[in-house]
């Protein structure tokens, strides 16, 4: 999980505590990057971004979110059962090693008249 912050202090302290990778390449694009800094300025309070990298070909990265929330449960000094999400997790890994097999069986095949799928 990444951070990024208005406070110097805060992302230290934050990094320290929870374990967290600084967000030091690229941009944070839309309301993510938009609040903390608005708010900084606005109300003089210190802002906080905390985010999982996704894998952007997933419709939803259940593992990503998990480490999110992770972290997130930590700092709130909450407990959150993860068992669905795990499912989910489990669900979605068995699915990626299923194509992933499936591509490397049709890969390996030298005929040209291989269906893997008939839709």
């Amino acid at each position: 999980v990444y951070i990024s912050s208005t406070s110097e202090e805060l992302l230290k302290d934050l990094i320290a505590s929870f374990q967290l990778r600084l967000f030091s390449e690229g941009i944070i694009t839309g309301m993510n990057g938009l609040l903390p800094g608005i708010l900084n300025k606005i109300s003089n309070m210190d802002g906080v971004v905390l985010l999982a990298q996704a894998c952007r070909y997933l419709p939803c990265d259940y593992t990503s979110s998990k480490k999110l929330i992770s972290v997130l449960t930590k700092f709130f000094k909450i407990e959150i059962n993860f068992n669905e999400l795990d499912i989910k997790i489990k669900e979605l890994d068995e699915e990626i090693s299923k194509l992933s097999a499936d591509k490397i069986i049709f890969k390996g095949s030298k005929t040209k008249d291989v269906t893997n799928y008939i839709g």
